[in-house]
């Protein structure tokens, strides 16, 4: 499995050129935080993102989480996994993972980092209530 992911992994080099953006709200009747990643994604991004929602206004520390990547590019996760893996780790003190998070794709060699990063977290004793889905309906339903 490791050597298709390679494969696939090479086969679809970044655009560079592309622009990326996060964006995010809250869905308060589902109780339900929408994160949608466009373009190029370094986890350096994510991780200043994530770093500066977690304190923001809008966000809910008890909702679920759904994070769509349908239309963003992971362009270093899988290089840097043990980093990515560490950093829900070092923030399980100051943000509750405690929550279900459904992760919304279109691509194999997401699925693939997806749960690779999940046994990388299962295998360090932590517990992150993750899923992989193809389509937004079946990941609110899950949710």
């Amino acid at each position: 499995m490791f050597t298709i992911f390679c494969i696939l992994w090479q086969q679809n080099e970044p655009d560079y050129y592309m622009e990326s953006n996060i964006s995010n709200y809250a869905d308060h009747s589902r109780r339900i935080n929408f994160n949608i990643l466009k373009g190029i994604i370094t986890l350096e991004k994510l991780e200043e993102y994530l770093k500066n929602r977690f304190v923001s206004e809008g966000y809910h520390a008890d909702y679920n989480i759904l994070v769509d990547i349908r239309e963003a590019e992971l362009s270093d996760f899988y290089p840097k996994m043990e980093v990515f893996a560490n950093y829900f780790i070092n923030s399980s003190e100051a943000t509750n993972w405690k929550r279900k998070c459904a992760i919304v794709t279109s691509t194999p060699e997401e699925v693939v980092i997806i749960e690779i990063l999940k046994d990388k977290l299962k295998s360090r004793n932590f517990d992150l209530i993750l899923e992989v889905f193809s389509t937004t309906e079946a990941a609110l339903f899950w949710l």
